[in-house]
């Protein structure tokens, strides 16, 4: 049963290539790299001790439509609309990110490949997301395979989802290769956002977006050890 679904992965990852969505493309190659029993029982053991984080209770952003109404994309098909859940501190501000730009514009930095960054329109959907060749790497969750993998998700049994979840998750940006707020809030960031479509009073005020620089403190640890950083509401309305 085990090397069945894995198979079925396999074909899928195969047939979506084809697409040419790089994303997808190197779904596909990691899949097929073969990996060490022992490596592969300690992440499995690690993946069932992982602890699930939650939020209880998180209401919408200045009365928004209901989460549960909105449009998601492959990624939030598990993780959710709120998808920042660990850091108390940060989570509410990344999460406002998650309904205008896709999951892969920040978590997605292939090595060797410049990526460019437009806005994109699905029926209700328009997110900044990643392009390469001039096509969309973004997949919503009603493709299909966001839904076959959500399926086999389902099926699957801790080995065959720590394995789906190695997989997916591979090629994203992890530890120091993280998208950090000042990649984007600086001057002639990583997104153009002239091309984007911002004023240049937008601009200036995302270039020097005051809550950016809070996060980025407390991120770095460049903040007073003393006392608690938080930011002044005065500042904000400056």
């Amino acid at each position: 049963m085990k090397q069945c679904l894995l198979l079925c992965f396999l074909l899928l990852l195969s047939h979506a290539s084809r697409a040419e969505n790089l994303y997808l493309e190197q779904l596909n190659s990691v899949s097929q790299q073969p990996e060490p029993d022992d490596a592969l029982h300690e992440r499995i053991k690690q993946f069932g001790a992982r602890k699930q984080y939650t939020i209880k209770n998180l209401p919408a952003f200045h009365k928004q439509a209901s989460l549960d109404s909105l449009p998601k994309n492959l990624c939030q098909n598990c993780h959710g609309n709120l998808p920042h859940t660990k850091n108390e501190a940060t989570r509410a501000f990344l999460n406002q990110h998650s309904q205008r730009i896709d999951c892969l514009t920040c978590h997605y930095q292939p090595e060797g490949y410049r990526l460019d960054y437009q806005w994109l329109e699905q029926k209700d959907l328009k997110v900044i997301a990643p392009y390469y060749l001039g096509k969309s790497l973004m997949l919503s969750a009603d493709d299909d395979f966001a839904q076959k993998v959500r399926a086999q998700w389902a099926e699957g049994d801790l080995y065959q989802k720590e394995r789906l979840h190695q997989t997916l998750h591979n090629p994203l940006n992890v530890g120091k290769d993280k998208i950090m707020c000042s990649d984007c809030h600086q001057k002639e960031g990583m997104l153009n956002l002239e091309k984007l479509g911002f004023d240049a009073e937008k601009i200036e005020s995302l270039e020097n977006n005051l809550i950016s620089r809070f996060l980025q403190d407390l991120k770095t640890g460049e903040t007073d050890q003393q006392e608690k950083p938080r930011i002044l509401l005065r500042g904000l309305l400056q």
